[in-house]
């Protein structure tokens, strides 16, 4: 299959990190090692049908040539005044504070982001996710990333086993 991938889709394997031929069958082999491959491989299947159903579709699309007809937009008219109902207008309205949103986003872009892999990086980033959470699994991923630092497969790999993590601890 991944022979295949290499002369059809090309493009789908160089524009994701651990997508090229060599590191797929690296982390085929050792998906039933740890959690981790497990975890990366799945997530290349999902993107792989994805690219393939968008695949289908564009070329559904030119040679049927659907054409998509849009409405005309309506002009929706909003009051540039909104007229304020209570009982008493002298006290100050309550404010609902909501807990903040733990988002882990950034930190996890820039700890896979390859022109920001070294060690003053990764430690700076890595603490911004320790310092929001206290996950045991969370911790034994970063520091298998720190000591794996330059081997894209161990890294990125453990990089999105902590992603599925903390998405599942929201």
């Amino acid at each position: 299959m991944i022979k295949l991938l290499e002369q059809k889709f090309q493009p789908f394997l160089n524009g994701t990190y651990l997508y090229d031929s060599k590191s797929i069958l690296k982390i085929f082999n050792m998906r039933q090692d740890h959690q981790r491959y497990n975890n990366v491989y799945e997530k290349f299947l999902e993107d792989l049908n994805l690219h393939l159903v968008d695949a289908i579709k564009y070329c559904d699309d030119i040679f049927t040539r659907r054409f998509i007809v849009y409405e005309p937009l309506s002009i929706i008219e909003t009051p540039f005044f909104i007229d304020v109902v209570g009982d008493n207008l002298d006290e100050p309205p309550s404010l609902n504070l909501i807990k903040p949103v733990k988002n882990f986003n950034y930190a996890l872009q820039k700890l896979i982001d390859p022109h920001r892999r070294n060690y003053s990086d990764f430690d700076f980033f890595s603490r911004l996710i320790s310092s929001q959470t206290n996950d045991v699994d969370v911790e034994a991923e970063l520091k298998r990333m720190r000591e794996n630092i330059f081997d894209d497969v161990e890294y990125i790999s453990s990089c999105r086993l902590i992603e599925k993590i903390l998405k599942n601890d929201e």
